[in-house]
């Protein structure tokens, strides 16, 4: 099978492993302490598990969060933030796409997004919404009055995506490939340039300004194209683009680039991104991708390429040299996979625009995996640490693995999450929570019980000394009871509750007691009033039928 020649790729290769395992790893001392005791959890069995990379291991299109765990991508930029159709009238906004498409990748909670903004410009990368939506007026922005305008409603609307997304979308890529505005016309879209480089300018300008303003923790990302300069006299590569718009005060915090067969070979783009990062700022290479099979194209376009084999096993060589050669370099923050799975070659963008994209996924259409998906599966497995350790007389172990999260278990422990930064040692004191054991589960269930007891007693308006003393008593049992859970003392934990629970319960009963007696002498003090009052009738009624006949004729005039 003839392959390419991959010669200054090995070269490369070399040098960046040795930079990923001295750089791209680091080291956690760690001391793990018992929250309860304080005391050093020593000679035991630790487990550690990375979750997340500092680096940015992404895909863009077609983010199947089931397949993404498997791969080992954390990233997706799956959420196209399409001005048109986010916010369709002047004052009308609707978020139901780019919400459904998060909601269904955070399917997977470990998939971190990324947003790119579309159609802020015309953009032939999104043609299902290609244009800005019209009260924006950008047939007219040669303007320079209604260009000002325009701008003025492009700083809204990005304002009040990156506030609706704060604290959801963690990076922002502006919109891509705005430094060849002749490309619009090189592609048949229209017959004239629709904006100048130096306009592709201001709109980073307050882009980047409108979401540094509404989201200060979110990384910004300027988005640029291949490395080719462009159709037309008029269009800038990458490099030239990066160095307008940081010159003129552009704020962001590194570089998009993408890196296709088309323009050169992985060794290529390794000296690109050099080149790039010289200027201050990293590289996101948020587009990669190699055709599994020959793209229906012009044919002496296609032999022109450095690499021009085509098959999944050369995918999978593309594949491996980009990632491993941008993961091993200081100047590279992370990189994307154009898309997991193939595009249909009917769609609206492969019928407009090419077939170049439509075999560089890591799948085929009906979902079949290729040799990069297995390759890369198992490159992600060599790039994500695990193992176990057990702890020293003082508690300590060290763990050395690549930048990010981990889990960390101790059995009988709840587990814990820590940092490990890449190319530093540092020093963590952790304190364990003790794992929640039905015995501990009781006992706590047993001081609830009593909590609840007491709130019902304090709630009453007691009468007795003799409850508001027991009331007192149920207290400071309670109390002793939630020391000793803090402490893990379960048995006197469960102790003190019940003890509280019967004490509230006696104070209860006293005011319970102290109200019948009340309840008693009330009816006493009714009883003998009524028969009170049936006495002085009887008496009366007795005395009437007993007068002398003398006074009951005078009574009866006989």
């Amino acid at each position: 099978m003839a392959q390419v020649d991959t010669s200054r790729e090995d070269q490369l290769l070399k040098t960046a492993l040795e930079y990923i395992e001295k750089n791209r790893k680091g080291t956690a001392e760690i001391r793990l302490l018992d929250e309860v005791t304080g005391m050093p959890v020593s000679g035991t069995e630790v487990q550690y598990q990375q979750v997340s990379h500092d680096f940015m291991f992404s895909t863009h299109f077609w983010g199947d969060p089931d397949r993404m765990r498997w791969l080992g991508l954390e990233w997706s930029g799956d959420v196209w933030l399409s001005w048109s159709e986010i916010q369709p009238t002047r004052d009308g906004y609707d978020y139901g796409k780019p919400d459904g498409t998060i909601s269904w990748l955070r399917q997977n909670r470990q998939t971190r997004v990324w947003g790119r903004f579309t159609g802020l410009f015309f953009d032939w990368n999104y043609l299902e919404s290609s244009r800005p939506p019209s009260f924006a007026d950008f047939d007219h922005i040669d303007d320079p009055a209604v260009f000002a305008r325009y701008k003025d409603l492009v700083y809204e609307f990005v304002s009040n995506v990156a506030a609706h997304y704060r604290g959801t979308v963690a990076v922002y890529v502006t919109q891509i490939e705005i430094n060849w505005p002749g490309h619009a016309v090189d592609t048949g879209f229209s017959k004239r340039p629709l904006w100048t480089v130096a306009q592709a300018v201001e709109l980073n300008k307050v882009v980047s300004k409108a979401i540094r303003n509404a989201d200060p923790n979110a990384i910004i990302v300027l988005g640029t194209s291949t490395t080719w300069q462009g159709p037309s006299v008029n269009d800038v590569d990458p490099l030239r683009f990066t160095k307008l718009c940081l010159a003129s005060g552009v704020d962001v915090d590194a570089v998009a680039l993408e890196a296709y067969p088309f323009d050169g070979s992985p060794a290529f783009f390794y000296d690109y991104v050099k080149k790039l990062a010289k200027l201050g700022k990293p590289v996101f290479i948020n587009e990669t991708g190699y055709p599994s099979a020959k793209p229906d194209e012009d044919e002496s376009w296609i032999r022109s390429w450095k690499w021009h084999i085509f098959n999944e096993h050369v995918q999978a060589l593309w594949f491996r040299y980009v990632i491993i050669l941008a993961f091993g370099m200081k100047e590279v923050t992370g990189v994307s996979i154009l898309m997991i799975r193939d595009a249909d070659p009917t769609s609206l963008y492969s019928t407009s625009m090419t077939h170049v994209f439509d075999t560089m996924g890591l799948y085929t259409v009906t979902w079949q995996p290729k040799e990069s998906a297995k390759m890369l599966r198992e490159l992600m497995a060599n790039f994500t640490a695990s193992g176990t350790a057990r702890t020293d007389i003082n508690g300590a172990i060290g763990i050395r693995g690549f930048g990010g999260n981990y889990t960390v278990r101790v059995s009988g422990y709840e587990p814990v999450t820590i940092h490990i930064s890449e190319g530093v040692t540092e020093d963590l004191t952790v304190s364990l929570s003790r794992e929640k054991t039905s015995e501990y589960n009781d006992a706590a269930k047993a001081v609830e019980s009593a909590s609840v007891a007491l709130s019902v007693l304090r709630s009453r308006d007691l009468k007795t000394h003799e409850a508001k003393n027991l009331t007192e008593a149920a207290a400071d049992e309670y109390e002793l009871a939630v020391a000793s859970l803090e402490r893990w003392e379960l048995d006197a934990a469960q102790t003190h509750a019940e003890r509280s629970q019967q004490l509230a319960n006696q104070a209860l009963q006293a005011e319970a007691q102290y109200q019948q007696q009340q309840d008693y002498l009330k009816f006493s003090a009714v009883l003998v009033a009524i028969v009170f009052i049936v006495a002085v009738m009887v008496v009366s009624l007795i005395r009437s039928r007993t007068a002398p006949k003398s006074q009951m004729k005078d009574y009866t005039g006989s």
